[in-house]
């Protein structure tokens, strides 16, 4: 869904997905879950950056910010 937004320039629902992503995300045992699923060791200061990340993504969409 997020791609599907993204490629056709649809702002707030690109930012819905990436906040979607980041409530899924929402608790530390939410992403150990995920980690552990996939043989992968979570780094619970990795979850908050994670999840931050997610948000400023969500918030530079809306304000219609370019990284180029």
């Amino acid at each position: 869904m997020l791609k599907q937004a993204q490629a056709e320039q649809m702002r707030s629902a690109e930012a819905a997905q990436f906040i979607s992503l980041a409530y899924t995300f929402n608790q530390d045992t939410d992403l150990a879950a995920f980690a552990n699923r996939v043989d992968l060791n979570s780094d619970l200061s990795l979850t908050n950056i994670f999840r931050q990340t997610l948000m400023i993504a969500a918030m530079r969409t809306l304000d219609g910010r370019d990284d180029k």
